[in-house]
Parts: C-alpha cells; sequence; structure tokens
C-alpha cells in the first residue's frame, strides 16, 4: 500500500508538471505578458480586442444621458424607456440578428433615432444594406488584403496628411487581412461617404432611414482596446463617434454571440464544444479541467476538504497601459499627471514622425522640431515652457493643463 501511494503522488506530480509547463510553453515562451487575442469586442474586456476603453468613452460624453449596455435580444429593448434621441451601438466581428430583431432595429431609427454599426463580415452588414438600399442596387463589397492600412476622414483633419494608420496584430506580430470596404455605392444618392480605408475605400458611410440614420463602419479594429491605448487612436474614435447627436446610449452586447440572437438558427449554428476548442483560452481550460479530474479518479481522496472560497484576481492585471489612458479621459484628477503623460505622447509622436533624439530637451530639439514640422517657433517654444512649468509644480491649475492641452492639439492640427 506504501509502494502504491507513492507511486501515485509521483504520477500526480508528473501531470502537474506537464500542466504547468504547457501553460509556460504557450503563455510565456517569449517573457512577455499573456493576453488573449481573441476578437471579442466585450464591453468589460480589458484584452488587446475587447472594448473597454471606447466603451468609456462613450459613457464619458454621455453624463446627462443613459448609457445601456443590454444582454438581451434587440426585439426585447424598451426603446420608449429614455425621452430625447438615442443611439444603438454594436461593435463587433460578425451581427447576429433575427428578421425581428432587425425590424425592431429599423423601426427604432425611422422614428429619429440612430443606428451605429461596426463590423467586419460581409454577410452581417449585407443584410442591413438589403433593407437600407434599393432593391435593385448591388452594393458589392472590396478586399484589402494588407497587414496595415490608413484610416481617413476627409472632414477631419486627424494629422497633417488626415490619415489614421492601423494594423492587425496577434501575439505581437502584424499578420495580413482582409480589411472589408464598400465597393459600389452609386446607386444611392442618398449615402454620404464619411470614411476610408487607403483614400480610395469606402469604409464609414451613413445611409438616412426613417427620421434616423445608420452609419455603417467596416474596421471594428480601430475601436478595440490594442488602437484606443494610443492618442491618434483615441482621436479617430472621437471623430467617428462625433456624427452622433448627444443622447441616450444602447449598447448591444447580446447580437454579438451565434446561437443566441438568431432563435430560428440555433440547430445550424456550431456546438458549443466546438466553439470552446475553437478559443485557445477556453481549450486550455477544457484541457486542464479534464486533466483534474484525472486526477481526482487517481487519487479518490479518502476525505473531502470543506470548501476553499475562491479569491477573484485583482481587476487591475490586465493591460494596464489601458487604464492609465482610461483614467486620463474619465477617472483622474492629477493635472499634473495628466499633463506629464501628455507631454510623453507627444514627445513619442516626434519620435515616430520626425526621427528625432527627444532624449535631451533643449533649444536644439525646439529648433529641429521648428524644421521638420514647419511649425512656428514660438508655438513649440509654448509647449515646452509649459511643461517645464508642470514638471516643477506639484499643483497644477485647470487653466493650466487646458492650455497645454490646447497648444499640442494645434501643433498635430498643423504640423507637415
Amino acid at each position: 500500500m506504501k509502494n502504491r501511494n507513492h507511486v501515485l503522488t509521483v504520477v500526480a506530480i508528473i501531470a502537474i508538471l506537464a500542466i504547468l509547463a504547457i501553460f509556460i510553453y504557450y503563455y510565456k515562451r517569449d517573457g512577455r505578458k499573456s493576453y488573449s487575442w481573441t476578437e471579442t469586442y466585450k464591453i468589460d474586456e480589458k484584452q488587446p480586442y475587447g472594448a473597454y476603453i471606447i466603451s468609456e468613452l462613450l459613457k464619458g460624453t454621455s453624463d446627462d444621458h443613459t448609457f445601456e449596455v443590454s444582454k438581451k435580444a434587440i426585439r426585447n429593448y424598451d426603446f420608449g424607456a429614455y425621452k430625447g434621441t438615442s443611439n444603438y451601438v454594436f461593435i463587433g466581428s460578425r451581427l447576429f440578428y433575427s428578421e425581428v430583431d432587425l425590424d425592431s432595429l429599423l423601426s427604432f431609427v425611422s422614428k429619429g433615432n440612430n443606428a451605429f454599426i461596426s463590423c467586419e463580415d460581409s454577410p452581417s452588414v449585407a443584410s442591413i444594406l438589403d433593407y437600407l438600399l434599393d432593391i435593385d442596387c448591388d452594393h458589392y463589397f472590396w478586399f484589402v488584403e494588407d497587414d496595415a492600412v490608413d484610416l481617413n476622414l476627409p472632414e477631419y483633419a486627424l494629422t497633417a496628411n488626415k490619415k489614421y494608420e492601423i494594423d492587425h496584430i496577434k501575439r505581437y506580430k502584424r499578420y495580413t487581412q482582409s480589411w472589408l470596404t464598400f465597393d459600389s455605392l452609386d446607386c444611392d444618392t442618398n449615402i454620404r461617404i464619411l470614411g476610408y480605408v487607403n483614400d480610395d475605400n469606402p469604409n464609414f458611410i451613413e445611409v438616412p432611414y426613417g427620421q434616423g440614420f445608420f452609419y455603417i463602419h467596416s474596421v471594428p479594429d480601430a475601436f478595440s482596446n490594442l488602437h484606443m491605448a494610443h492618442e491618434p487612436g483615441l482621436v479617430y474614435a472621437e471623430k467617428v463617434f462625433s456624427y452622433l447627436p448627444e443622447g441616450n446610449i444602447y449598447w448591444d452586447e447580446y447580437s454579438k454571440l451565434p446561437n443566441l440572437s438568431n432563435d430560428s438558427n440555433r440547430g445550424q449554428q456550431e456546438s458549443p464544444f466546438k466553439y470552446i476548442l475553437s478559443q485557445p483560452g477556453l481549450r486550455w481550460a477544457w484541457y486542464l479541467l479534464l486533466s483534474l479530474v484525472l486526477l481526482y479518479l487517481v487519487f479518490q481522496a479518502k476525505r473531502k476538504q470543506r470548501t476553499i472560497p475562491v479569491i477573484e484576481s485583482n481587476t487591475n492585471t490586465s493591460i494596464e497601459f489601458t487604464e492609465t489612458i482610461g483614467r486620463l479621459y474619465f477617472q483622474q484628477n492629477n493635472h499634473r499627471k495628466l499633463g506629464l503623460l501628455k507631454m510623453k505622447l507627444f514627445l513619442e509622436y516626434i519620435r515616430n514622425h520626425y526621427h528625432i533624439n527627444t532624449n535631451e530637451i533643449d533649444e536644439n530639439l525646439i529648433q529641429k522640431i521648428v524644421t521638420k514640422s514647419e511649425v512656428p517657433f514660438e508655438s513649440v517654444e509654448r509647449i515646452f515652457r509649459m511643461y517645464n512649468r508642470i514638471n516643477k509644480i506639484t499643483e497644477v491649475s485647470e487653466e493650466l493643463l487646458i492650455n497645454f492641452h490646447e497648444a499640442i492639439q494645434a501643433f498635430y492640427q498643423n504640423c507637415k
């Protein structure tokens, strides 16, 4: 009996070490933090392709209005619960509407409200355009194959050349993907093109419906935490959502999931087990569960331990840099800290766009920036003068912070 227990102990140790080795290999093999790279666009997800930052941005713009997160089908929304103009927002890889859900959304917009939909799945977008465009219209799609593209909003000057570059990253590497754009929109003169991919491929359109409007956007990557964690991404998102009027916001979490929103197609969707195996995090959780069950069967413990309470992990352990940006816009009241972070982003912009070494901040650096950006010396010098003041004092006034922000924004708008 003693030898048998010894063997079982050795087997258990080997099994546990094997499981740990698998996790270390797949999630820690490059020495960097392990993130989930699944494109979920979930509102509470702080991983690279979650939608935590954009949701916080929208909450911050609706202080006088309601921000409601809906986890039920559109057909069950109580759109009449709040007075005034309202905006429906969906950001996700795919849409799962039933016909009843789509009819409810069309009715909501026709009454003078608005719907913003950012989706990269062409069949999902086509199902909406079928209702919005003329029945004889061929709304073909075009795909741009690249690992990075420029997003352009002609009505806004995001940078000097009016473009914002985003790339498709998985596990810290760029990968080529098919970026969805609209190819033929000549059939309906009511369509207004608001944004482009690489200058000539429409990806953001406004379509009137009844007394309201649909805003269709085909690159949800732009609103992921990965890209919203940087200043250009925040600026782009602010400009895109500026087309929506102020009002209540209905954030749709439900329609991102299969097997839920379209009840008539439940039998045609993939099984839950297949979905679990398709997601890296869920797959390894499943393997771990099977391993633990196996260990339990091997040991068949002679006594039961009392239940050990589960200690929830800290909420600030994933993507700390995104929470810093989130606090920048919605939570932080430390003006000095905000000013220093603003300067850090400004210097990063200078390094990336003009290839200037910013380690030494002196008059020589200012002159190099003036020469390459073609911004007047007084404007650039004013930025560094206010920065020196913010860096030296402990209490920064709101007025100084606002002036500092406006000076940097003026630089972005006028630099070459």
